[in-house]
C-alpha cells in the first residue's frame, strides 16, 4: 500500500474538514477542529518524547531516532498549519 504524502492527505481531507466546520457553524465547528488539532499536537509531542528517550538509551539508533523525531515534529507542525489554514478559509472576512 502506498503511503500518501502530506499534500495528498490534505487534498483528501480538506473537503471533509471544511464541510464539518461549515455544517456545525463557525463557533462550534471551529472549536471542534481546534480541539482536534490540539490533540494531534499533543499526541505528536508524546510520540517524540518516547522517541527521544529511546534515542538517549540506545546509542546505536540515536542518529536515526533523532532524525525521525525531527521529522515527526515537522509533520505535526504541518498538520497544525493545515488546521489553521482550514479555519482561516472558513472564517468570513470582516471587511
Amino acid at each position: 500500500m502506498d503511503a500518501l504524502s502530506d499534500d495528498d492527505e490534505f487534498a483528501r481531507r480538506e473537503p471533509q474538514i471544511s464541510s464539518l466546520v461549515a455544517s456545525r457553524g463557525e463557533a462550534s465547528g471551529g472549536a471542534a477542529v481546534q480541539r482536534v488539532g490540539a490533540a494531534v499536537c499533543c499526541a505528536v509531542e508524546r510520540f517524540v518524547a518516547v522517541g527521544e528517550t529511546i534515542a538517549d538509551d540506545n546509542p546505536d539508533v540515536r542518529h536515526s531516532m533523532v532524525l525521525a523525531c525531527k521529522e515527526a515534529r515537522a509533520a505535526g507542525q504541518y498538520k497544525k498549519n493545515i488546521i489553521g489554514d482550514i479555519l482561516n478559509l472558513n472564517t468570513p472576512n470582516e471587511n
